[in-house]
C-alpha cells in the first residue's frame, strides 16, 4: 500500500508538471520575442556592414570629378551646405587641418591671405581628429576663415588620409585639385591661377562671356 501511494503521488506531480509546461504559454512567448530580437539585431548588423563596404568601395576623389554634397555645422550651430556655398564663389577650397599639425599651422595664414586678396575664393577650414578647441586655436593665430569642426565624416567621404589635405572645387561642382600632405611642389596656386586677383562680379562676367575664367595677373603671393 505505501508503494502504491508513492506511485500515485509521483504521477500527480508529473501530471502537474506536464500541465504547467503545456498550458502556460509564457515561456514560449518569451522565446519567440527573444528569437525576433536576435533576428532584428543580426539584420541591423548586416545592414551596417553593407554600408561600410559601400563607403570603402567608393573611389577616391580626383580632378575632374563632381564633388558630392554634404552639410556640417559651423561654430555658431548653423548648418552649412556645400552646394549652397559653391555658386557664390569662383573657387572653394576645402582645407582639412588639425591644431597638432605643424604644416597646417604654416598654411593657415597663407590661406587666410589668399582669401583676403581674392574675394571670389572661399576657404573652408574643416577641422578633423582634433585634440583641443579649434576655435581658440584659430583665434590665437588671427585666423577668421569659416571653421567647420568635427569634419571627419567629410574627410572619410573624400578619403583624406591625413592633414593637411586640400580640395579645390569650382562653382560648377567640379573638382579642380586634390592634394594630401603639403609639399614644396604644391600645385595649389597653379590650380587657382585663373581666379586670382579678381572680384566676384568681374570673374562671373568673364566666365559668362567666354565660357571659362580669364587669365590672371602674375601671382605675387608667397608659395604655399
Amino acid at each position: 500500500m505505501p508503494k502504491l501511494t508513492s506511485t500515485l503521488k509521483n504521477s500527480r506531480h508529473t501530471y502537474r508538471a506536464w500541465v504547467t509546461q503545456v498550458c502556460n504559454p509564457g515561456p514560449r512567448r518569451d522565446y519567440k520575442r527573444y528569437r525576433q530580437s536576435i533576428m532584428m539585431t543580426v539584420s541591423l548588423a548586416l545592414f551596417l556592414v553593407s554600408l561600410s563596404i559601400t563607403s570603402v568601395a567608393e573611389p577616391a576623389l580626383k580632378k575632374g570629378d563632381q564633388t558630392p554634397n554634404w552639410m556640417l555645422q559651423d561654430t555658431s550651430g548653423e548648418w552649412l551646405w556645400l552646394y549652397k556655398v559653391l555658386p557664390q564663389h569662383d573657387a572653394t577650397i576645402l582645407f582639412f587641418w588639425a591644431s597638432w599639425c605643424e604644416q597646417c599651422r604654416g598654411l593657415l595664414p597663407k590661406l587666410q591671405q589668399l582669401q583676403n586678396d581674392n574675394p571670389n575664393i572661399k576657404v573652408l577650414a574643416l577641422n578633423v581628429w582634433e585634440t583641443q578647441d579649434p576655435t581658440d586655436y584659430l583665434s590665437s593665430l588671427g585666423i577668421t576663415l569659416t571653421l567647420l569642426p568635427k569634419a571627419e565624416s567629410v574627410a572619410q567621404r573624400y578619403q583624406m588620409a591625413g592633414t593637411p589635405s586640400i580640395v579645390v572645387i569650382n562653382n560648377q561642382r567640379q573638382v579642380l585639385y586634390v592634394e594630401q600632405g603639403a609639399n614644396k611642389d604644391s600645385k595649389l596656386l597653379q590650380s587657382l591661377a585663373p581666379f586670382l586677383h579678381q572680384t566676384p562680379s568681374s570673374s562671373a562676367k568673364s566666365s559668362r562671356a567666354k565660357g571659362s575664367p580669364t587669365e590672371a595677373p602674375p601671382v605675387t603671393m608667397s608659395p604655399l
